[in-house]
């Protein structure tokens, strides 16, 4: 974070003596995930131990070792819970129209880009490369195309850029970053490439959201080109596609539950008509995942809201690396 700037400030806070505005700890620290001890989540997090000088010191201690053993995500999932929220039509839907797109890569003979889709740049031109569009002559822009293809209309370069796919509207800076530069001339060389189909794929998207018109596959070369037996994710970066293994991380977002596709819905729960299978993840599973398996969401006289309970349980720490740290200090105290 901030370059590693925000680190810097509270190690040297911890560990400066009291003397010279510090607090005079020995430090050490790990970043861990809990999937790297079995627990099928990814979720990388700092975790700080410190001990006052004055009472001893770390050299002896050390932090659990990952054992980096195979996660199962099906370790977490009940299909008998009730208490989920179901998917939306409109969800449904745009899995299946990208579903579509990785059927015709797949009949196209075409690898599944492991760089993020942006659906956007397909048919675009704009230019990008040397100075980002808010800094370009309106004049010169309308010779362009913009978002998925339409041309670039306006008075001014506000109009002008209102045409362009949101990312790139930016004015904070002169140049795009490095890696926006990459994923642009990715997405338009995969278009080029591929136009023929494309274009025809397009038309399904069109009126999508912003979000909803990219997608990442995270699952490499040998998974299954099918979506409905992955672990699902709607991110404000995209549709994020992962391999059934171990979870993403939980989010304080509550548009961003993982979604398990391939879980069965209990019978007492279905509407006759209605998908028998897909949903998201239950609060159950989530706080399983953080190792609060006996929690509870309220009683006779308080409940608390799913929103504020999936927020919750985002914002909590995995008790099970903390345990396995603590029983690491008290084995060494």
């Amino acid at each position: 974070h901030d370059n590693g700037n925000t680190w810097d400030v509270i190690f040297h806070k911890l560990s400066t003596p009291i003397e010279e505005g510090g607090l005079n700890y020995d430090v050490k620290y790990a970043i861990l995930s809990p999937h790297q001890f079995r627990i099928p989540q990814h979720r990388r997090r700092i975790y700080i131990v410190c001990q006052k000088r004055e009472s001893g010191n770390l050299d002896k201690f050390r932090f659990p070792t990952p054992s980096n053993r195979e996660c199962n995500i099906l370790n977490v999932v009940d299909e008998k819970d009730t208490d989920f929220i179901p998917l939306k039509n409109d969800t449904r839907h745009q899995l299946d129209v990208w579903q579509e797109f990785i059927d015709q890569c797949v009949a196209h003979n075409v690898e599944i880009p492991s760089f993020p889709i942006w659906a956007m740049e397909f048919g675009a031109s704009y230019p990008y490369k040397d100075i980002a569009p808010a800094y370009q002559n309106p004049n010169m822009l309308r010779e362009y195309k913009g978002e998925l293809g339409c041309s670039i209309t306006g008075c001014n370069i506000d109009q002008c850029l209102s045409c362009l796919p949101i990312y790139s509207r930016t004015k904070k800076d002169k140049i795009f970053p490095v890696w926006k530069i990459r994923y642009i001339e990715q997405n338009r060389e995969f278009y080029t490439q591929n136009k023929k189909w494309l274009d025809i794929w397009i038309e399904n998207i069109r009126y999508f959201e912003n979000s909803h018109q990219k997608m990442e596959w995270n699952c490499g070369r040998e998974a299954s080109p099918i979506i409905l037996d992955k672990i699902i994710q709607f991110r404000a970066s995209g549709i994020r596609i992962k391999k059934p293994t171990f979870s993403p991380a939980l989010n304080l977002c509550g548009t961003q539950i993982p979604i398990f596709p391939w879980v069965k819905l209990p019978p007492e729960t279905l509407i006759k008509g209605e998908p028998d299978k897909g949903r998201y993840m239950t609060r159950n599973e989530a706080a399983k995942l953080q190792g609060m398996m006996k929690l509870k969401f309220g009683d006779e006289s308080f409940q608390l809201s799913v929103p504020r309970s999936y927020a919750a349980l985002g914002n909590a720490v995995n008790v099970t690396i903390v345990k396995h740290i603590a029983k690491n200090l008290l084995a060494y105290d």
